[in-house]
């Protein structure tokens, strides 16, 4: 967020802003602080930006049309949409990875980067230009064994991302992924250690 502010651009920054177990890994929470999604959109402000902060559940579809409709109310068309979240619920043994698990895994990264995307898509279209990143994974090009859903979904994602440029460059729309490995947070501490 405070990248793209200081590249000049107006940031919408979108998370859960509430608790939600389903997604904790070893006592971290994810996505819960509704006070830490104000306090980024306040440090865009600080770069001399516009901001907005919106609560928003890629997996559930009203809260997806919900938050993009508020983020347009306040900002203006989206032009460029990081499709950022995702969850590593369901990693362990394969054969022991609950159905459950697997469905929210899908549903957060693959179904929640289709429904954020298809939300900004109509004011992308009508401006002729946009970008779209999705955040995949070194392991939407590889894998790893206590990763199952995670690495089936995050290949979804690198899928995904070849069927939509295909499809949206005539539309002046570039999608794009990165696959970063692990990157230091909290959530990933506690799910690999230091």
């Amino acid at each position: 967020a405070l990248r793209l502010a200081q590249a000049g651009a107006d940031v919408a920054v979108t998370d859960l802003a509430r608790p939600t177990p389903a997604l904790d890994i070893a006592g971290v929470g994810v996505g819960d602080d509704p006070a830490e999604l104000e306090r980024t959109a306040e440090l865009v402000r600080r770069l001399g930006r516009r901001s907005h902060a919106a609560a928003v559940d890629v997996s559930n579809a009203d809260s997806v049309h919900d938050g993009v409709e508020s983020v347009t109310a306040a900002l203006g068309p989206v032009t460029i949409l990081v499709n950022n979240a995702g969850t590593a619920v369901g990693a362990g043994a394969f054969e022991e990875s609950a159905d459950a698990d697997w469905e929210l895994s899908w549903k957060v990264n693959v179904l929640g980067t289709v429904r954020m995307s298809r939300a900004v898509l109509p004011g992308m279209k009508a401006a002729g230009v946009g970008s779209i990143v999705n955040i995949a994974s070194t392991l939407g090009v590889a894998a790893l064994p206590m990763y199952g859903s995670y690495t089936v979904t995050k290949h979804a994602v690198v899928g995904l991302t070849r069927l939509m440029s295909q499809k949206l460059a005539p539309f002046g729309v570039r999608t794009s992924a990165v696959a970063p490995g692990h990157i230091g947070t909290e959530l990933v501490h506690a799910d690999v250690g230091d």
